[in-house]
């Protein structure tokens, strides 16, 4: 899921009595099943909200914190597939050795094998590591075949094992 969260607070200058309303937003920020809520929330929502209300402070200052209206928690539907087929991926993922390639095209799979088959010291996430590796062979055979199109991409049936014992492809 995708969230962000809206506080809604009064404010009053001094010598002022009238109170003013002032809203600080956070941005949207995706929310899987694998994500530690804690570290997500301070680095999401505490750290963010807090410097926003610091600058505002510091920026016109005399403004003190009355009461505090609401906090709104907006919760929408994460659909990675409106952008394009990379989508990043959680810093816990990053963390377990995971090659997390960024490309433009809808071929997202050929790129993860490549990077697995291919590993690059420098830059591992750019297809340009992988592009001269379409047609090299893997182990002497030219183990996956990416002159179908991305949604038909068929392994060799030949090589399927060999595949499925070097590589391990896990989607998210």
């Amino acid at each position: 899921m995708r969230v962000y969260v809206l506080l809604k607070s009064d404010y009053v200058k001094a010598g002022d009595r009238d109170p003013a309303t002032k809203t600080f937003n956070t941005k949207s920020a995706d929310i899987f099943a694998s994500t530690d809520l804690r570290e997500w929330f301070d680095e999401h929502v505490r750290v963010p909200l807090l410097r926003d209300v610091e600058e505002f402070q510091d920026r016109d200052s005399g403004w003190t914190l009355l009461n505090v209206l609401n906090l709104t928690l907006h919760i929408n539907k994460y659909n990675p597939i409106r952008a394009s087929s990379y989508v990043s991926l959680p810093a816990k993922i990053l963390r377990q050795c995971c090659i997390n390639v960024k490309t433009r095209d809808q071929e997202c799979f050929k790129w993860a094998v490549l990077s697995a088959l291919f590993p690059v010291a420098n830059h591992p996430h750019r297809v340009t590591k992988y592009e001269d590796k379409v047609s090299e062979p893997f182990d002497g055979v030219n183990v996956v075949n990416f002159d179908a199109s991305a949604a038909n991409l068929q392994v060799r049936e030949e090589k399927c094992y060999h595949l499925r014992k070097r590589v391990h492809v896990r989607a998210y």
